[in-house]
């Protein structure tokens, strides 16, 4: 029995952004796909708060290699840990994405949190999501077969997709490897398992749910 529960890899909020004022405050950067936006084991000095595009979270082993965590899109900050603790940023933040950006020096975030119940209300939002993910995402290293992970994966891309109207997933298993941190042998494997199980039916760079 596939264990099925949906866990967040891509976080976003859909809402509208952050007022033009408290925005104001901070200063707008555009970042083109590719481009360290924070290295792991730097010093960070923004806050950054995501308006269009995609960041990836990514841990880097000590033989180099990346895993990435999560996602963060969609009017979602990444850098609340460091606005009140004082310590080495721990993954590599990437634009997986063309990304614009606002950035907030850490004291102005502070003063921000502290005098801004709009701003207090998002960032908080944004820390716990990403907790929720965390959390998630050790659970399921712990406990979870690689169909089982893929396949919940598969759902949080469902949820995520741009055009609602159209069932198809658009994804290669080398953009699931990336994604999980798996091999892509591993990842072949546990899409032929899911679907020989009548749980997805695959076609050229896209893979289709099946439900009873």
């Amino acid at each position: 029995m596939l264990d099925s529960k949906q866990n967040t890899y891509f976080i976003n909020f859909d809402s509208e952004p952050l007022d033009d004022a408290i925005m104001a405050e901070g200063s707008l950067r555009s970042y083109p796909t590719g481009v360290v936006l924070l290295e792991a084991g730097t010093q960070a000095e923004y806050l950054y708060y995501i308006l269009e595009g995609e960041i990836a979270v990514t841990a880097i082993s000590q033989g180099g290699e990346e895993k990435n965590i999560f996602f963060v899109k969609n009017k979602m900050f990444y850098g609340e840990a460091h606005v009140f603790a004082d310590h080495l940023n721990l993954f590599r933040i990437t634009a997986a994405k063309p990304v614009k950006a606002v950035l907030f020096g850490l004291d102005k975030a502070r003063r921000l949190f502290a005098d801004n119940e709009r701003f207090r209300e998002r960032f908080l939002i944004s820390l716990s999501q990403k907790a929720f993910a965390m959390s998630a995402e050790i659970a399921s290293l712990v406990s979870d077969s690689s169909e089982e992970r893929i396949y919940n994966c598969l759902l949080d891309l469902e949820a995520n997709r741009k055009n609602r109207h159209d069932e198809r997933i658009r994804i290669t298993q080398q953009e699931i490897s990336t994604i999980l941190g798996m091999h892509r042998v591993t990842v072949s494997r546990a899409l032929n398992r899911l679907e020989e199980r009548g749980l997805i039916k695959r076609g050229r760079n896209h893979i289709q749910l099946i439900r009873p």
